[in-house]
C-alpha cells in the first residue's frame, strides 16, 4: 500500500543519496552536494516548519521508496510539484504518483486549488507520455534552460487543471492513499 509520509530529520541521508544518484539528478533542474549539513540546512528552512507538510517520502507499506514535494504553493489558486522514485526496484510505481497525487491536493488537502504547475526534461520521453495520459498540458517550452555536464536541456512547462482532473475522476476515483499531515 502506498503512504506519504512527512519528511523527518531522519529521512535526510536516504534523500540525498537518491538525489545526488546519476539516475535520480540527470532529470532534476538542480544539482546539490552530499553534504549532510546543507541537508540539515535544507529541512530546517524549508521543511521542519510546513504546517501542512510539503514533503513527503514516498513510502511501500513502511519501505521510502520516493521523495515528492510542493513549492509555490498559492492558497485556492496553484501549486507546483514534483517527485521522483528513489528505489530502482520501485520504478514501475512511479506512474501511479501522479493520481495519489491529484486526488489528495484536489479534493482533500484544497479542494479550491485550480491548478498544479510542473516541468521535465523535453528529452524525457516516459515522462511526457505519463503526463499526457493524466491530462496534462504544455503551456512552455523554456529552449536551452537547463546546463547538465556541458549540454544545455530544454525544459517543458506543463499544467494539470481542476476541471480536467473532474473528467478523469471516474477511472482514478480509487487512488486515494494518506499523505501525513
Amino acid at each position: 500500500m502506498i503512504k506519504f509520509k512527512k519528511v523527518h530529520q531522519s529521512d535526510l541521508e536516504t534523500i540525498m543519496h537518491w538525489r545526488s544518484s546519476e539516475y535520480i539528478s540527470r532529470y532534476l533542474v538542480t544539482e546539490i552536494e552530499k553534504d549532510m549539513s546543507k541537508q540539515r540546512k535544507w529541512f530546517a528552512e524549508k521543511v521542519k516548519d510546513n504546517h501542512p507538510p510539503k514533503h513527503w517520502m514516498i513510502c511501500m507499506n513502511t519501505l521510502p521508496i520516493g521523495f515528492i514535494s510542493m513549492d509555490q504553493y498559492i492558497e485556492k489558486e496553484s501549486t507546483s510539484w514534483g517527485y521522483y522514485i528513489g528505489e530502482k526496484k520501485f520504478w514501475h510505481m512511479g506512474g501511479l504518483i501522479s493520481a495519489y497525487f491529484y486526488n489528495y491536493i484536489f479534493f482533500k488537502r484544497d479542494i479550491h486549488l485550480q491548478k498544479i504547475k510542473g516541468h521535465y526534461f523535453a528529452e524525457n520521453l516516459k515522462i511526457k507520455k505519463l503526463h499526457d495520459y493524466y491530462g496534462c498540458v504544455e503551456v512552455a517550452t523554456l529552449s536551452n534552460h537547463v546546463e547538465k555536464n556541458g549540454v544545455m536541456h530544454d525544459i517543458i512547462h506543463i499544467e494539470m487543471h481542476k476541471d480536467v482532473w473532474l473528467k478523469k475522476q471516474e477511472k482514478f476515483k480509487n487512488y486515494i492513499a494518506n499523505f501525513e499531515e
